[in-house]
């Protein structure tokens, strides 16, 4: 499929209000589905393989979970046989349990399973009393598949897996079919970025990672699919934060007046992107990190 093709066939992907599938590319076809604000707005990507469907991340509640699999079910008429959690957040992993329920097979890294029970522990409380019923009762992990890149087999299709360190959180995995690359949050498409993990020069280093692996095609973990200039937009915006805070000769608790400051600067720099509320944390974090 020819990129002013792919453009258009991503539109259509795009314009749905929960989800659309592309027509179909390289023997598979990939559709979005994005979480409802109340779960996040985070994107499940599903591929449409010969043999079944395959999900990319699992998404926070199991009533997301649920329908996250009723459409990509629906479009395909195909059972989704296996799923990806790409990084160590609750909108990744949460799905684990129902998808585990139902048969899917749910895979990730090594490093991203063994982060996940200490983030768990940190978010259960207040997600769970926020969300109860609809959060799952007990933490399932996804079955590990080691820690080195590899071939991870699905739907009939061949999927490789990058194994990738620290940045929006503790552990990443990419996962690349031919020209096509899932990523998680490492990029975001017109969304604010969680920065809570205060990383960013090692974040930026997982982005150089990202364009060595030569894909056309990217997928975020929020908003919409896009070409390689995404990546560079997201080296921009990271720049961008650390540049506000620096600027602020970080020291001591974050003075409230700076605070606001800062995310003025920021939403003034950006004023189109979406989940603002991920910002406040986000450069507390990196204030504190900074000021030691």
């Amino acid at each position: 499929m020819n990129a002013v093709r792919w453009l258009l066939t991503m539109g259509l992907i795009l314009l749905g209000t929960i989800a659309q599938a592309a027509e179909p590319c390289d023997g598979f076809r990939i559709g979005r589905y994005a979480a409802p604000a109340r779960a996040g707005s985070a994107n499940s990507w599903w591929i449409d393989g010969p043999s079944g469907v395959v999900l990319v991340d699992t998404q926070l509640l199991p009533s997301v979970t649920r329908e996250l699999v009723e459409v990509a079910e629906s479009y395909t008429g195909k059972k989704v046989v296996l799923a990806f959690v790409l990084q160590p957040t609750p909108e990744r992993y949460n799905g684990t349990a129902w998808l585990t329920e139902h048969g899917v097979r749910v895979v990730s890294s090594e490093q991203v399973v063994n982060a996940i029970p200490a983030v768990d522990r940190r978010t259960r409380e207040n997600l769970g009393s926020r969300f109860r019923p609809d959060y799952p009762e007990t933490l399932v992990l996804p079955r590990v598949f080691g820690a080195e890149s590899l071939t991870v087999a699905g739907a009939g299709l061949d999927f490789k897996v990058h194994v990738l360190g620290a940045a929006a959180a503790k552990a990443h995995i990419a996962v690349q079919l031919g020209s096509h690359l899932f990523v998680g949050d490492l990029l975001a498409n017109r969304h604010h970025a969680r920065l809570e993990a205060g990383a960013l020069d090692e974040w930026l280093a997982r982005l150089d990672e990202l364009r060595r692996l030569g894909a056309q095609y990217l997928y975020p973990g929020r908003g919409y699919a896009a070409g390689p200039a995404l990546v560079d937009k997201q080296a921009e915006y990271l720049k961008v934060v650390r540049n506000e805070i620096a600027a602020r000769h970080p020291r001591g608790p974050m003075p409230a007046n700076v605070e606001v400051d800062i995310l003025s600067g920021i939403e003034q720099r950006y004023p189109d992107y979406d989940n603002a509320d991920f910002l406040a944390p986000g450069v507390e974090a990196l204030w504190r990190k900074y000021a030691k």
